[in-house]
């Protein structure tokens, strides 16, 4: 079953971003998608969340929770 606190997300991209992203993973011997997470951590950490997300995340979660009880 899917972690209940992780969020699927799927993106097209040009077929050259990928190649460029598939060598520096390779470079930093690591995966594309681990690659892709470090990106979007470093680029997002200054952004604050307010209490109000993080209750909408919390909320989210127990949805997922449920769904997944319910399989």
């Amino acid at each position: 079953m899917p972690d209940p606190d992780k969020h699927l997300v799927g993106i097209r991209m040009p077929r050259t971003l990928h190649k460029r992203l598939q060598k520096l993973a390779q470079e930093r011997k690591i995966t594309v998608k681990n690659l892709i997470i470090e990106i979007l951590i470093r680029e997002t950490i200054n952004t604050v969340l307010t209490p109000e997300d993080y209750e909408q995340i919390a909320e989210e979660t127990r949805k997922a929770v449920k769904r997944n009880k319910n399989r």
